[in-house]
């Protein structure tokens, strides 16, 4: 079937059964259309997919561009028969997700080494998830990362994650080399500190994205060096709970940035003020896991003088206990551009907070497409009639009532759903939109 769509370039597969399932990709070869250019899977087995590769690399039309994956393990094998194998790369994603601590066969300096062979690839992602078990690449060091950047300078992109025996200068290498990046992620590095970006001045220059999660020595020190980022539009350090309200002085005079993602951090209603006061065109805020900031805190964050009340679209402001019905109608009369917010784990939000949202001040209420309400606990059944109405929430795209006593209400749900074919609701635990259908569900949980 697939031969015949002669023009088709991206292939993506996901298998839905079980985290344990793995697509076996060995009948690809007999039906992989020779216009494809961009190939993901999620989720594949490391040796079954380096012996697929050796039967197809010889086919003269086989001509690989991007190539994204999760699979069991990354080892130098699988890395080096992939670069070996597919020389026209432009992006390769790789993701592995052990189920238990790799050791003999791990990833080491050797297997970062051969992606030097990639002269055409601009963009890379090589991470380990905990997703199964507690387990990082510990046999790449700082090497490892020097004889990456060495001989890949010309990349844009690079994302890294669960590299625990890297130190702030196999990190620095990447920023010093690759002249040309746009985009830096690093994620779950137990050893990265402030002094990666100690003296970054006429380093990075073209960086735009910023990513630092889950890297618990980082400290606002770290971000002192932004304002020589003119270019900086996107700044994540979730996970990293030593940012606190310094940081956000220096965040504040960022005038390019338009997302900002501070869950977990260690800030205040006073840091928040600081940020409403800035001249930042901000269009995402997450400051889910701030535990220190309260409904004062969201009523000086949009009450300053600054812009953010006009331009933020989506807002997080999950797990935090100080959040009310009280910072709710702040939002909603203040947040005059919304589109997405999420509440996930407000205990102490209500009905109120959602009728709040109904009724907007600024009569935009049409505006919001994605609502996150899991685990509101505060929230009753009798909510589902706010959504009944068909002028409550007529742009409303996506919604997410699980844990919440909405989930009894599928029937009424159902009924919405007919009327509005557009609204996905979701009874699970999802992110927003699901992760765009990529999300696992244990049942069948939609309407």
């Amino acid at each position: 079937m697939l031969q015949k769509l002669t023009l088709l370039e991206v292939l993506s597969i996901k298998i839905r059964v079980t985290y344990f399932d793995e697509f076996d990709v060995r009948p690809l070869e007999l039906f992989l259309p020779k216009s494809l250019k961009k190939l993901k899977l999620q989720q594949t087995e490391g040796h079954t997919f380096v012996h697929w590769l050796d039967k197809i690399r010889d086919i003269p039309w086989f001509n690989l561009q991007s190539l994204s994956l999760v699979l069991n393990v990354i080892s130098d094998s699988f890395l080096m028969t992939v670069v070996y194998s597919l020389p026209l790369l432009v992006e390769l994603d790789l993701e592995d997700r052990p189920f238990m601590d790799p050791t003999a066969l791990d990833l080491t300096n050797i297997g970062m080494q051969c992606v030097q062979s990639c002269k055409h690839l601009i963009t890379l992602a090589i991470v380990r998830s905990s997703m199964y078990c507690l387990t990082a690449f510990t046999r790449v060091d700082n090497m490892g990362m020097f004889l990456l950047s060495e001989g890949c300078g010309r990349l844009e992109s690079v994302k890294l994650g669960g590299f625990a025996n890297v130190t702030d200068a196999g990190f620095s290498s990447i920023l010093y080399s690759c002249r040309k990046l746009k985009k830096f992620e690093v994620s779950n590095s137990r050893l990265l500190s402030d002094l990666v970006f100690h003296n970054m001045r006429g380093v990075a220059r073209s960086l735009i994205e910023l990513r630092l999660l889950s890297c618990r020595l980082l400290t606002s020190e770290a971000l002192e060096e932004l304002s020589s980022l003119s270019k900086l539009e996107v700044l994540d350090t979730s996970g990293c709970r030593s940012i606190a309200d310094p940081c956000l002085f220096v965040i504040s005079s960022v005038t390019t940035l338009t997302k900002l993602n501070l869950a977990e951090a260690d800030i205040t209603d006073k840091g928040l003020a600081l940020l409403g006061m800035g001249n930042l065109g901000i269009t995402q805020l997450c400051i889910r896991g701030c535990k220190r900031v309260t409904d004062k805190g969201i009523e000086r964050l949009f009450r300053a003088e600054g812009k953010i009340g006009k331009t933020l679209s989506l807002l997080d402001v999950s797990r935090m206990p100080g959040i009310t019905d009280a910072a709710i109608f702040t939002i909603a009369s203040a947040a005059k551009a919304l589109t997405d917010l999420s509440l996930r784990y407000c205990f102490h939000v209500t009905d109120a907070a959602v009728k709040m949202l109904v009724d907007r001040p600024n009569h935009k209420g049409s505006l919001v497409q994605k609502l996150d309400l899991f685990e509101c606990r505060s929230l009753s059944g009798d909510s589902i009639m706010l959504l009944m109405h068909k002028s409550s929430f007529r742009g409303l795209r996506w919604l997410g009532v699980g844990g919440t006593l909405l989930v009894d209400k599928r029937d009424n749900f159902s009924t919405i759903c007919n009327v509005r074919p557009w609204l996905v609701v979701c009874f699970d635990g999802c992110e927003f939109g699901c992760h765009d259908g990529w999300e696992f569900h244990r049942t069948i949980m939609h309407r």
